[in-house]
């Protein structure tokens, strides 16, 4: 990870050098915004780094150079941990990014830089860096739900919505209402999650790129599981279905085959629900996706413990342990219960040692 002096580096056309002699102020500076009644020196590195650059404006290319540094870092950081994801057009970059080799040293950089990437938002949309601000919060998002850090999502997914409005671009805001929406999804806030996502229906529509409707869709399905509207939940998880086939996304097909699998399930149709699920299970597997192959096998294990199937569902639930206990670094592992089964019905197999458990 990177030293102190770094910070300073990045914004100035200085020595490294040269930069470690003031090595104390950067990091503090950086990480924490410091609020003055005169409003000067709000963001102390900024305003050194500057002075070090010889730059008199704080909105002058220095500042620019430490978000772009941050902002494509952060960029590449986010695609290596979700390689899948629809990705954002980034402003060609006026500093150099870090180079993370691996998905491992991903984790690291984001736990090393979460809170400076916090103040990069923060200062970017203070500062007029709006183009930044949504940007660098689209770079946060898989890490803290990763995390867990739900509530630190929606706070700069509230900037993220905030800031596209100066750049008069639809597209920008549409984007931004969609993962702030995700976000309060996570906080089962589903009356203020379904307000955004209407936003985001609107905008897209506005912009005729309907075609962008697929993740709005999928959380849309989710909100109405949740509310217990199923079939609106299995319509708007079809469509979000046939959007990912027709644009080719398998990661998108694959979840969203998944919530269809899901969505006949709660209707009771348990056949389908199988056959989705397991066509969700055999697209997840060619992308080596664990996390959603054990997704997968819960429904299926809820499926086939409906059906009876007791023996299957014990395998399938602890089958879905296995692929998501394997990333480690996610944390999002949680223990699997055999208890779920009455203790009267339980089959003997429930009881037996699971250690031989199927592969895949």
């Amino acid at each position: 990870m990177q030293r102190p002096h770094h910070h300073v580096a990045v914004l100035a056309p200085v020595s490294q050098n040269r930069c470690r002699q003031h090595k104390h102020e950067p990091t503090a500076a950086v990480r924490q915004r410091q609020d003055r009644p005169d409003g000067r020196d709000r963001y102390p590195a900024v305003d050194h780094a500057a002075r070090l650059a010889g730059e008199a404006d704080v909105k002058g290319a220095a500042p620019q150079r430490m978000l772009d540094h941050y902002l494509h870092t952060a960029f590449a950081a986010a695609r290596l941990m979700e390689p899948d994801r629809e990705p954002i057009a980034l402003p060609e970059p006026t500093a150099h990014p870090d180079v993370i080799a691996d998905a491992e040293q991903v984790h690291e950089w984001f736990d090393t830089e979460r809170s400076v990437l916090f103040a990069m938002v923060r200062y970017a949309a203070d500062t007029g860096f709006d183009a930044h601000a949504w940007r660098l919060a689209w770079t946060l998002t898989d890490d803290l739900n990763r995390r867990g850090l739900w509530q630190d999502w929606v706070a700069v997914g509230r900037i993220a919505v905030a800031s596209p409005k100066s750049l008069n671009s639809d597209a920008a805001t549409a984007r931004a209402h969609r993962f702030l929406a995700f976000a309060l999804i996570r906080l089962h806030l589903l009356d203020r999650t379904e307000t955004y996502l209407s936003h985001t229906f609107g905008l897209h529509t506005a912009t005729g790129d309907v075609a962008r409707h697929t993740h709005a869709h999928s959380a849309t399905a989710y909100v109405a599981d949740r509310r217990g509207r199923y079939d609106d939940a299995l319509f708007h998880s079809e469509r979000a279905l046939a959007l990912f086939r027709s644009a080719g996304h398998r990661a998108g097909e694959a979840n969203a085959l998944n919530s269809v699998g899901w969505c006949h399930l709660l209707a009771g149709r348990y056949d389908t629900a199988l056959t989705r699920c397991r066509e969700a299970l055999t697209v997840f597997a060619e992308l080596n996706d664990r996390t959603g192959v054990g997704g997968t096998w819960d429904s299926i294990g809820g499926t086939l413990r409906r059906l009876e199937r007791y023996d299957e569902a014990i395998d399938a639930y602890w089958t879905r342990q296995w692929p998501v206990t394997a990333r480690s670094t996610t944390g999002t592992c949680k223990p699997i219960r055999c208890g779920t089964w009455p203790t009267a019905n339980r089959p003997p197999v429930a009881t037996r040692n699971r250690h031989s458990v199927r592969r895949l």
